[in-house]
Parts: C-alpha cells; sequence; structure tokens
C-alpha cells in the first residue's frame, strides 16, 4: 500500500521525533517494506533507517529492498534522450544494522541465537547464488557452522550444562565450536562480513573456558559468564554446584555422581552449618547425626550398595576433618548457605515470606563469587 504523507524537514530533535511518529504510524505489522531513498532531504534516509531498524523489533516488518536512483552518476544519452541512471540496491545496510543487533546481543548478554538466525535467514542468498558455480562452502566461509556451534554453546550455558562428559554439555559444546574450520575465502557472500569481522570479539569473549578443563574450572568460568550477562538465575546455580564439586576435589571424591555430591558434601555441609560458631563439641554431634542418618538410609535404600555407604562415612569424616580444624575453612560452610538460600528464592519464584529484591540477588551473587575465590585461594595456605 502507497500513503501520500507529509513530513516536516527534520530541523530540531521535537521535529525528528514527530517525524519519527508521522511515518512509524503508517506502517503496518508484518508488512514488507520497500525504501526508495532517491528524492528529498539527506536526512530523511538516516532516520527511516532507524524507523524501519525499530519497526522491524516492534511490529515484526521484513525488508523487501532500499533502493537509491543515482542521478549523480548518470549518463547521459543522446539529444533528445532522457539520462540514463543506475539504480543502487542499498539493502545491505539494513543488513549491516542487523547485524549490529546481533553482536550486541552476544556481546553484552552472551546470547547467539540471533547470529545463528541471521545467518540461517542469509542462507538463501547463499543457495540462490551457489547454483551459479561456487560452492555453499566457498559463499559461506563455514560461517554458518560456526555459528551454529556458537548458538549450541551459549544455550548449554543458560540451561547449566555443566558436566564435562556430557556431549552436549559446556565443555564438550565449546570444544565443538573451536574445532569448526574458519577459512577465508574469496568468494565469501557479502552478508556474512560482518559475522566475520565480529570472530575476534566472539574469540574474546568465549576465552574464559579456552583453558577450563575440569569441573571446576567450568564452573568457575560459567559463573564469571553469568555474572558478566546478567544470567543471575543460572549463575546461582552454577556456583552453588561449583561449590561442591570444589569440595569434591578437596575431598578426593567423584564429582558428578549425585551420592557424593549431594548426600556427602552437601547433607554433611547442611548439618553442620547452624553450629559452625558454636565449637567444637557441637560440630562433632553434628558429624555424628549426619552418619547415624546416612546409615539408615543405606539400610532403607535397597539401591545403595553397603559398602559405598560406608566408603561415603569414611570420606565424610575426612571431609569434616579437613573443614573443621580451619575457620576460613567453616566460613566456606556458612557461604554454602547463603548462596543455597538465594538459589532458592529464584528458583522458587520469589514466592516466599521474605523474597530479596532484584537489585540485591545480583549484587549478591557477585560478591559471593569473589568471596568464594578468597577462600579458594586461602584453602591451602
Amino acid at each position: 500500500m502507497i500513503e501520500e504523507k507529509d513530513i516536516g524537514t527534520g530541523k530540531d530533535s521535537q521535529e525528528i521525533a514527530r517525524m519519527f511518529s508521522e511515518i512509524y504510524d503508517v506502517i503496518g505489522e508484518k508488512e514488507e517494506v520497500y525504501f526508495d531513498i532517491t528524492h528529498g532531504l539527506r536526512n530523511v534516509p538516516m532516520l527511516v533507517m532507524t524507523i524501519l531498524e525499530y519497526a522491524k523489533v516492534t511490529k515484526e516488518i521484513s525488508i523487501g529492498g532500499i533502493y537509491y536512483g543515482a542521478f549523480e552518476v548518470g549518463v547521459a544519452g543522446a539529444p533528445g534522450e532522457k539520462k540514463r541512471v543506475p539504480i543502487y540496491d542499498l539493502s545491505f545496510y539494513h543488513t549491516i544494522l542487523s547485524w549490529a543487533n546481533a553482536a550486541n546481543s552476544f556481546i553484552k548478554y552472551g546470547h547467539a541465537d540471533e547470529i545463528n538466525d541471521l545467518v540461517n535467514e542469509k542462507k538463501k542468498f547463499i543457495s540462490e547464488i551457489s547454483e551459479q558455480g561456487r560452492s555453499i562452502r566457498e559463499l559461506s566461509g563455514n560461517l554458518d557452522k560456526v555459528a551454529r556451534s556458537l548458538q549450541r554453546f551459549t544455550a548449554s550455558i543458560e540451561t547449566g550444562r555443566g558436566s564435562i562428559t556430557y556431549k552436549k554439555g559446556i565443555r564438550k559444546s565449546y570444544e565443538a565450536y573451536q574445532a569448526q574450520q574458519r577459512f577465508s575465502s574469496e568468494y565469501l557472500i557479502e552478508e556474512y562480513y560482518p559475522f566475520r569481522e565480529l570472530l575476534d570479539r566472539i574469540e574474546q569473549k568465549t576465552g574464559v573456558y579456552k583453558n577450563a578443563e575440569t569441573s571446576l574450572q567450568i564452573g568457575m568460568a560459567t559463573v564469571g559468564w553469568c555474572i558478566d550477562n546478567h544470567m543471575v538465575q543460572q549463575g546461582y546455580t552454577a556456583l552453588e554446584e561449583t561449590v561442591k564439586t570444589f569440595l569434591c576435589e578437596k575431598a578426593g571424591i567423584p564429582q558428578d555422581e549425585e551420592f557424593w555430591r549431594e548426600k556427602i558434601v552437601k547433607r554433611l555441609c547442611t548439618s553442620i552449618r547452624d553450629v559452625i560458631k558454636k565449637g567444637r563439641a557441637e560440630l562433632d554431634g553434628k558429624f555424628e547425626e549426619w552418619k547415624v542418618s546416612l546409615q539408615a538410609e543405606g539400610e532403607r535404600n535397597r539401591k545403595i550398595d553397603s559398602g559405598q555407604i560406608q566408603e561415603g562415612i569414611r570420606k565424610g569424616g575426612e571431609l569434616f576433618e579437613l573443614i573443621a580444624r580451619n575457620e576460613r575453612h567453616l566460613g566456606l560452610i556458612s557461604l554454602m548457605a547463603q548462596i543455597s538460600e538465594k538459589r532458592n528464592d529464584v528458583n522458587h519464584f520469589g514466592l516466599r515470606a521474605d523474597p530479596a529484591d532484584a537489585d540485591s540477588l545480583k549484587s549478591g551473587l557477585k560478591e559471593m563469587f569473589t568471596e568464594f575465590i578468597k577462600i579458594q585461594e586461602e584453602w591451602d595456605i
């Protein structure tokens, strides 16, 4: 639909704001928009480009094309004939702005979905051009596979897939991303140029995982990633589980088995957290209660081998001594309780008697992570 619309000249901010509304209001929901910038003041195309980019998000429009009749480079015809003027297709300007949004989404918030979606959207151009003699691999420079593997990697962080053995976990997904061959092709399609320029920033941002090979290292990198990218819920989950991993590592017990993580480490720490300031006698009493409770569960649950129960008690005793003999180690138990409290607050949707406010949850995650780093550094001193 073509609608005639009188607009201002954009001489000041107020008039530009009115022009924004006047142009934006005539754009319909989910329309395909074609824009001709040949005529009018030179500032108008700049404004319309921003409006179109805004409407892509708010009204889900698509850009059919952006065109310019380049009268300045036209060729004069014979006497009596009209001047021949080339028409430039400037739709790539829109592509650059789309890549800017995708880059912002990744760099500021760690989400690669928009990058992957944009790469897939541009693949239709590759399919058309590949029929003219160039292979899809030449035209994409393998960047389509890079985008897909990057999206899978960030998705594994967003969903907390921390196991280093899980083939779709954070570590394996990062390795898969790194393994993609990223070669330069002289035939690389223009729509992928901005992505190619973004690769160095992606490498910098994901670099925290480069040397993260153990469960503890993956956990620490992920908590830092969540803090940097405003992922509070995932951050508390990763932090609590990483503290458990740290204690499993110090106790020399399996880090990825529920029995050892929950029944030995988590339950033992929960048992002693309320008496950590009351002295050794109270701590010893809580440890004995934990042992009795674990033995009783072993008798009730036939799926737990009695030998495993006894080994769990032995290793639990070693961990208890490791914690109880050092005040700084006991501080980790208090920290665990704080982290667990905040994690529960977030995971239960704040539906509790005294929910924390959003700002304190965000700042608390960073403060607790910093405290955990200090405890780690001082643990063996």
